[in-house]
């Protein structure tokens, strides 16, 4: 909009963005927000220890550059401990999951669009991740050693438990479960 004034360029994104924000702030839940708010402390902290604190949002870089910021930080995410203010305290002794990073990445590109500013993430212009972002990602989840995954108890063994408990069987009538689904 290059034919209008910087003052009613200005007066238009002021009200554009209004909605935006508060649409977004108000249909998450708190949760969201904080955790939000943790991964963009981080990546200030990251890119003042970069080099880049007075261009968090890495505007004077190429896509290449941006791209590279952004994969230093998802690695660094995933190997620091960091305070609660976002600075990093050193190594972790074992690397987060690759869920975790994956979330981050979501939080740090959705804190880029609140910003009213494009996600470095994401190929310009489109909602897919750039292609080295989901390689990064995927070679995360891949390397993740397999989750431990507790056994159920079968049904079997809880009525022989019952059994040799020697309590008294009750009909499922006497059960809370019963009364709750007769209300």
């Amino acid at each position: 909009n290059r034919e209008l004034s910087s003052a009613r360029q200005e007066f238009i994104r002021g009200f554009a963005r209004t909605p935006d924000r508060s649409l977004v702030f108000d249909a998450k839940q708190e949760g969201s927000h904080e955790e939000r708010d943790r991964v963009w402390r981080r990546w200030l902290h990251f890119c003042t220890t970069a080099g880049r604190g007075n261009n968090p949002f890495l505007t004077s870089l190429s896509d290449e550059q941006r791209t590279l910021h952004v994969k230093s930080f998802l690695s660094c995410y995933r190997v620091t401990k960091w305070s609660q203010s976002g600075e990093l305290l050193g190594l972790r002794k074992s690397p987060v999951v690759a869920g975790t990073v994956r979330e981050a990445a979501s939080h740090l590109a959705a804190s880029f669009r609140v910003h009213q500013h494009p996600s470095p993430l994401h190929i310009t212009g489109s909602t897919n991740l750039h292609p080295s972002i989901r390689s990064l990602l995927t070679a995360y989840s891949n390397v993740d050693p397999p989750p431990k995954r507790q056994k159920a108890i079968t049904p079997k063994l809880l009525r022989a438990m019952h059994n040799m408990s020697g309590a008294r069987t009750t009909s499922l009538r006497d059960t809370p479960f019963a009364v709750i689904t007769e209300l």
